[in-house]
């Protein structure tokens, strides 16, 4: 069956194997990205024991008090911000959080240049796809 087989008229010879095309390897390296993301956030959090805050001691509960007020006192509510993003940063599942959605943008970012870019460039009509041209636009394949 020649249409099965995959056809590359190059000017160079031939074209590379499957394995070897941009398209095939931003896929490739858009799965890898997935799934060591998924894999990393997994051990992260079975893993890294998730501690009790120290928000939660009632007996640093008016040392964390005073420390919000001159927080906010010194940079207003983007100190406060702050200072409850790298209290979130202490905590293992914030962390998995994190890998997960970067693992996730880097994957949608790969898959997406592969659709916008190589797609189209490699997409060649083949014996199967191709119609044949007829006078009449209003004459379907079917009417015949």
């Amino acid at each position: 069956m020649e249409h099965d087989q995959h056809k590359c008229e190059n000017k160079a010879g031939g074209c590379p194997p499957p394995s070897k095309r941009p398209a095939a390897q931003l896929r490739k390296a858009g799965l890898i990205v997935l799934l060591a993301g998924f894999s990393i956030a997994g051990m992260i959090y079975a893993f890294v024991p998730e501690k009790p805050s120290s928000e939660e001691n009632p007996s640093l509960t008016e040392y964390h008090d005073k420390e919000d007020v001159a927080v906010q006192r010194m940079w207003g509510r983007e100190g406060s911000l702050t200072l409850e993003l790298t209290r979130s940063l202490k905590r293992a599942s914030t962390y998995t959080v994190l890998v997960i959605v970067v693992s996730v943008l880097g994957s949608f970012m790969c898959f997406y240049l592969v659709r916008d870019t190589y797609d189209e460039k490699d997409a060649q009509p083949t014996e199967a796809t191709k119609k044949p041209v007829s006078g009449d636009p209003a004459k379907s394949e079917h009417d015949g």
